[in-house]
């Protein structure tokens, strides 16, 4: 069995970019970037379903095996690359998708951005899609993780093969899978929930916010005027 890389600097090493794998980078600013590590036939549909989420309006990150095998498979702890690192760190939040073995169709959503994982498991709940609590919380919450690395963190949602298979009528064995007329309501009902997670977490953000400025607003009124001219002579002794 062909052992995967330890990270993207061995496997570039050892690999042709354009015959092995593709890197597609999208940057539309620092809202949120949508990521996927394992793309292309190194876990299906994670690619489709990135590209799908990121839409006209995230930034987009795919790493996408074109050659079948484990061995392009890095290790999420150890993925690592500068133009992905660039997204992120200029940006809010992140999503990574990715795939992972089991026989039952669910989502494992974790991170960092505990507000958003909360948001996407009640979204995907709502659109009759199981989701789960990460499988390993405590490292998907680490900040050494890819996806945690914009200013308020990321999550990490990992499906099952399962609900994958779920997503698309075309044969796994035969690449169809990444044929948007063979993807199924499953397909479209993940994406939509996701997105969704991800306008409510924008705008309960955007509220935080005006809270805290018309919180400040208040307690500035509430100075008496004295105080605030005394302070403003003394800030120009």
């Amino acid at each position: 069995m062909e052992r995967p890389y330890r990270d993207l600097a061995q496997l570039v090493l050892h690999t042709r970019q354009g015959i092995d794998y593709r890197v597609d980078v999208v940057n539309r600013g620092g809202v949120a970037a949508i990521v996927a590590a394992h793309g292309g036939c190194i876990e299906p549909l994670t690619s489709e379903l990135a590209t799908a989420l990121a839409g006209d309006e995230y930034s987009l990150f795919d790493f996408h095996g074109l050659v079948e095998g484990p061995r392009l498979r890095v290790p999420i702890v150890s993925f690592s690359e500068l133009r992905l690192t660039s997204l992120l760190q200029g940006g809010k939040t992140a999503v990574s998708v990715d795939g992972i073995r089991g026989n039952e169709p669910v989502a494992h959503v974790g991170g960092a951005n505990q507000r958003l994982a909360s948001l996407a498991r009640a979204s995907l709940m709502a659109a009759d899609i199981q989701a789960k609590n990460a499988i390993a919380p405590k490292l998907v919450e680490s900040p050494s993780r890819f996806f945690n690395q914009p200013s308020e963190g990321g999550i990490h949602i990992e499906l099952t093969e399962a609900l994958r298979l779920s997503m698309t009528q075309a044969p796994w064995a035969e690449l169809g899978w990444s044929d948007p007329q063979s993807w199924t309501p499953v397909f479209h009902a993940f994406v939509q929930a996701v997105r969704q997670a991800l306008g409510q977490y924008r705008a309960q953000v955007a509220d935080d916010l005006d809270l805290t400025l018309e919180r400040f607003e208040r307690e500035t009124d509430a100075i008496p005027k004295t105080l605030r001219n005394s302070y403003h002579d003394h800030s120009h002794d």
